[in-house]
């Protein structure tokens, strides 16, 4: 530098000195934010939108992922947070109805399988609701035979063992309780209508 620049580098005014400082400064600074509103923000969005995902908040993370726009693999996230969100609905239909079934609640439980039939095995399960609720009804329907055949309503206990015919012992009751009619009626000296009973019994003991 000659001796005619040094001079005028000299005679800068403070004011310039100043303005040239303070417009470095900002260069730096805008230097170096630049970099983290680039790269660093995007990419700490991103990983909280990733972590919702994780923790099953689909609705919050998908409305993330929609703002980053096509930052990394954002749009495929997307897609990936609604096949997610839909597994977990099926998830807990299917618990919902595993617990009605554990409950007996079993028409509750089918209607809640056939509304996700394609899920697991909830064909399966409405197939064994339906057996358990046979079930439920044969051993209702009988117990609710053996009280009206105490109770003496003979009619009524034969109808009701009839609508269970097979289960346990409900023919053997049926010859039972047909036989007590029987005695019943030779006991009054009905004996035509005992004798057609007790021939109806075929080889029933006495």
């Amino acid at each position: 530098m000659d001796k005619k620049a040094k001079k005028r580098s000299l005679g800068l005014s403070k004011t310039e000195k100043r303005i040239i400082i303070c417009t470095a400064a900002v260069v730096l600074i805008a230097l170096s934010i630049y970099p983290t509103v680039t790269y660093l923000v995007p990419f700490i969005k991103y990983s909280h939108a990733v972590s919702l995902m994780e923790k099953g908040s689909f609705d919050e993370a998908t409305a993330a992922f929609e703002d980053m726009g096509d930052y990394k693999d954002a749009p495929e996230k997307i897609g990936e947070c609604a096949e997610l969100k839909e597994q977990a609905r099926l998830e807990a239909a299917y618990q919902d109805a595993v617990a009605l079934m554990e409950n007996k609640e079993y028409d509750k439980a089918i209607s809640a399988f056939k509304a996700i039939e394609d899920y697991k095995d909830a064909k399966d399960k409405i197939s064994e609701c339906v057996k358990l609720r046979e079930q439920v009804r044969l051993e209702t329907d009988y117990q609710e035979g053996l009280n009206l055949k105490a109770s003496g309503s003979y009619d009524k206990a034969i109808s009701k063992l009839e609508s269970v015919h097979g289960y346990k012992d409900s023919e053997d009751q049926i010859k039972e309780i047909k036989f007590m009619q029987a005695q019943g009626f030779f006991d009054q000296t009905c004996y035509e209508t005992a004798a057609d009973i007790f021939k109806g019994l075929g080889d029933y003991p006495n």
